[in-house]
């Protein structure tokens, strides 16, 4: 099935998931849409600097997971000076940008963690909590979550739902709280990273990054099909008109009873007509 998606971009990303599926590794998935970015870096340069980062890290068997995790966090937010930044803040996505400056979005921090804590021996899942992501150390009870993105703050699981709550404005359903804390893929999870980073893009009128964005997304997810929807109009905007048309009539062919087929048919007139 098509997805919109050029047969020559974004290849290595292509090659990772023919390769590995819903397991791709996360350093390499980074990686190879930082090289797609940006063709002067090397995938296993990238690779080989988390590695770097990482060797000073000692975890030993004997520690308990509280013990590592403050090992960890004092790597990271001490020795590192890991920081987050702004959501609106286009360097803080990238993998090469985020070792090069020790900064970035909570899903991206969220991502060198984990690489960094795999490689001590000490995996942690990435949790994709809908107010942005945590870690929390694999087959550990009870439970603990780490945030990246609060300087290694450690929560307990009535933290999570305190602020899960908040978040919602109400309380939760408790079914809404056992999706808010399921681990997320790696497939998912690099999609989460594309995604938020084509909503910045939009938000500063950058075109043409957000559609490098909305092509990943669909590499990543190609059964998201309201992507297509962004896909051609980003598409019309940077004047690539046939290929805006095909996104969107594959979007009405694949949903042609969804309750915005309509609106999705006069925006395809309009291009057609321009």
């Amino acid at each position: 099935m098509a997805t919109g998606v050029p047969k020559n971009e974004t290849s290595r990303l292509e090659g990772l998931l023919r390769l590995w599926g819903d397991d791709l590794p996360l350093d390499a998935g980074a990686a190879a849409i930082a090289v797609d970015e940006n063709h002067s870096l090397h995938q296993a340069a990238l690779i080989k600097r988390i590695d770097d980062l990482a060797a000073p890290l000692n975890i030993g068997a004997s520690c308990s997971p509280y013990e590592a995790m403050a090992r960890l966090n004092h790597l990271l937010f001490y020795k590192l000076g890991i920081t987050a930044v702004d959501w609106d803040n286009p360097n803080g996505y990238m993998l090469n940008d985020i070792l090069d400056h020790k900064k970035g979005v909570p899903v991206a921090l969220c991502i060198l963690t984990a690489e960094i804590s795999r490689r001590a021996g000490f995996p942690l899942s990435i949790i994709g909590f809908p107010t942005h992501s945590v870690v929390s150390p694999v087959a550990t009870e009870p439970k603990f979550y780490m945030d990246p993105s609060r300087n290694g703050e450690v929560y307990c699981e009535d933290d999570l739902k305190i602020e899960l709550e908040r978040s919602l404005g109400q309380s939760s359903h408790p079914s809404v709280w056992v999706d808010a804390i399921a681990p997320i893929s790696n497939r998912a999870l690099l999609e989460r990273l594309c995604a938020t980073e084509k909503y910045m893009f939009l938000r500063r009128d950058d075109y043409e990054s957000a559609l490098r964005c909305c092509r990943r997304i669909l590499i990543l997810a190609p059964n998201r099909y309201e992507e297509l929807i962004d896909l051609g109009v980003l598409l019309a905007n940077t004047g690539r008109t046939i290929e805006a048309i095909e996104s969107l009539e594959q979007y009405l062919e694949e949903r042609p009873y969804a309750p915005n087929a309509g609106a999705v048919a006069r925006q395809l007139s309009l291009i057609r007509g321009n």
